[in-house]
């Protein structure tokens, strides 16, 4: 056992010991407590790297996005070139066919070999490519895009008139004028969207004032039979179809009807092939067949084979819906009532097939029965019993 005095020796080693340790504790927490600021110190500091890099990052982002966005200058030089190319194919044609010719006084009349078919369609084929861009760069200048489709319809219906291997090659260039009547470039309609896109989604971005739906009148009606002539989606054709039925109600849009000789146009779509369209297409048949101004002139457009085929085909096709022959029938009456076309009955057997249906119809549908019998009497044509 350690006495008192024993205990006094070892007194001040243990103060000195504890002294120690104390001040051993006090390095220590310092030393801790330098690393921990360091280390937050470094913390902090790659943060503030990384912050600052990804502020980089996304100005660098936002400068790329908005380079990007900037609307990229057209290209004047190729501009041009379309322009140029347009011209001088236009200015060479009125010079060799007309203004040249006005001044030559030659017995052959060499005139005639600028109305050639071929020759049309060799000049027709130069100029319809350029037409794409220039619709596009002047769709809302109707002075300059009026004449440009006037010349597309009038091409197309040159074309339709001539069957070659080069109307094959056309066909796209066809098409992309159309897409451009109905798609204009304002719209910014994808190429995906042109072959599935929806019409609720497509009618969201055709919003512009532009062709066919141009304040202008004439301007309406004319992208109307193009996009009828160029196109081939349902949906489209429906659109351009009632363009041109309201257009109709009006007398000036009649005379344009006539003076564009859409007749043509319309009876395409008579054929039992074009199922979807066929009602539309007589409803078109007799708003210009109604009474008007322009009545005889467009009856005596109907006077034609293309016509009667098309109409003889059509009874001879079962319809669900028997208003389209009831409205049918409404122009055939009026047109038997023109004694040249009696032959066009006889000729595509209209008259007897029109007898066949009143024995084996009877007096289910008095309407029809009535304009049936009505044919046959202004064709004096007895009814059989």
């Amino acid at each position: 056992m350690f006495t008192n005095n024993d205990s006094s020796i070892f007194m001040p080693f243990i103060s000195n010991q504890r002294k120690q340790e104390y001040e051993q504790k006090l390095k220590d927490s310092e030393v801790l407590r330098q690393q921990t600021d360091i280390s937050n110190a470094g913390v902090l500091q790659q943060v503030q790297s990384e912050a600052g890099g990804g502020a980089t990052a996304k100005q660098g982002g936002e400068r790329q996005e908005e380079k990007s966005q900037r609307p990229t200058k057209p290209n004047k030089q190729n501009q041009v070139q379309v322009y140029s190319a347009a011209l001088a194919t236009l200015l060479d044609w009125v010079c060799e066919a007309h203004l040249r010719q006005a001044l030559t006084d030659l017995p052959t009349h060499p005139c005639d070999t600028y109305c050639a078919p071929d020759f049309i369609q060799e000049r027709v084929f130069k100029v319809l490519p350029c037409l794409v861009d220039i619709l596009r760069d002047n769709a809302a200048n109707i002075k300059c895009c009026l004449p440009c489709m006037q010349f597309i319809y009038w091409s197309l219906l040159h074309i339709d008139q001539i069957q070659t291997q080069q109307n094959v090659s056309m066909s796209t260039t066809m098409r992309r004028l159309g897409e451009e009547i109905y798609y204009p470039k304002s719209a910014k309609v994808t190429e995906v969207e042109k072959i599935i896109g929806s019409p609720t989604v497509l009618n969201d971005k055709l919003k512009d004032a532009l062709f066919l739906r141009s304040s202008n009148s004439h301007v309406r009606f004319l992208s109307a039979l193009i996009v009828l002539k160029t196109l081939s989606r349902s949906d489209v054709l429906a659109q351009a179809f009632d363009v041109l039925k309201t257009e109709l109600k009006e007398d000036q849009a009649k005379e344009l009807f006539l003076y564009y000789q859409a007749t043509s146009v319309i009876t395409f779509y008579l054929k039992p092939v074009n199922k979807t369209f066929i009602s539309v297409a007589v409803d078109v048949m007799l708003q210009m067949s109604s009474d008007s101004p322009f009545q005889r002139l467009f009856l005596e457009s109907c006077g034609n084979e293309h016509f009667f085929r098309a109409a003889a085909l059509l009874i001879r096709t079962p319809l669900p819906d028997v208003r389209v022959m009831e409205r049918l029938s409404i122009v055939l009456q009026k047109l038997s009532k023109i004694k040249t076309n009696k032959r066009f009955f006889e000729i595509y057997t209209i008259v007897a097939i029109i007898q066949e249906m009143l024995v084996a119809g009877g007096n289910e549908n008095a309407f029809l029965t009535l304009n049936l019998k009505s044919i046959l009497f202004n064709l004096n044509v007895a009814v059989k019993s």
